[in-house]
Formats: C-alpha cells, sequence, structure tokens
C-alpha cells in the first residue's frame, strides 16, 4: 500500500510505492523496499513527477533517503550521507 506525505495547506503530496514479500515461513505479504516516489497533484489529478530514490547504507541494510515537500509543492528535498539536494518542481 503506497504511503502518503503531504505538505500543510497543499495541493500535492508525495505517495511511496513499497515492494512487496511473501514470507514463506508466516504466509503472509509483507513490506519490502521502497521502489519510487511519486508527487501527486489533487487538483490536475496526475503524476508530476517519479522517480526512484537515492539510498544510503546503513546497519539494517540500504535505506532510501529522506524526502520532504515545500508547503507549496514546488520544492524538494531529499537528503541522506550528510547531502542535502533541492529540487525544484516544475508546474
Amino acid at each position: 500500500m503506497p504511503r502518503i506525505q503531504t505538505a500543510p495547506n497543499s495541493k500535492r503530496a508525495i505517495i511511496r510505492d513499497y515492494r512487496h514479500k511473501q514470507d514463506l515461513i508466516d504466509w503472509v505479504w509483507r513490506i519490502g523496499g521502497l521502489k519510487g516516489r511519486t508527487v501527486w497533484d489533487f487538483v490536475t489529478a496526475a503524476a508530476v513527477v517519479s522517480w526512484h530514490p537515492k539510498t544510503q547504507a546503513s546497519l539494517i541494510g540500504s535505506v532510501p533517503f529522506e524526502v520532504a515537500i515545500s508547503p507549496d509543492g514546488h520544492l524538494l528535498a531529499e537528503g541522506g550521507e550528510g547531502v542535502l539536494t533541492l529540487y525544484e518542481i516544475q508546474p
């Protein structure tokens, strides 16, 4: 199930899409790694941009960089491994 992160009072949201894997011991589906992220515009009801997140090494394996969207929905920040990248989302 995709996880959604919205900016306060924004018309856009970041949707996180996770892989699912089947646990053959318990015979249930579990959440796996992050497949990708999409910025969704509620006004146009369309995806604005999609990408595969950068990852960083951790004690539990590879984890995706953190991400945040600006309140106006036009800037995106992605950070990890001591690096912060700012992206402008074109309207």
